[in-house]
């Protein structure tokens, strides 16, 4: 199945699958996590508490800008 295809099928997905989903692929990506905070948890208990402290506004995220100097930097940073 191609990446596209792919794509398409997941964003038909509801909010909570999408959100297990994504912490799956993490872990399927192996490697460290990139924060302490983090450390004990899996990934879906991660993106999903993550999500919610971006909706509740306690974390307003990053900009496109800065994710993408991150990910040239070769890691994001908070």
């Amino acid at each position: 199945m191609l990446t596209a295809e792919l794509a398409q099928l997941v964003t038909k997905l509801d909010y909570g699958d999408r959100a297990e989903l994504a912490g799956l692929l993490i872990d399927s990506l192996g490697g460290e996590d990139f924060e302490d905070e983090d450390a004990g948890e899996d990934s879906v208990t991660i993106a999903l508490r993550r999500s919610a402290e971006m909706r509740s506004g306690e974390d307003p995220g990053i900009t496109l800008e800065e994710l993408m100097a991150g990910v040239q930097a070769g890691r994001v940073k908070k």
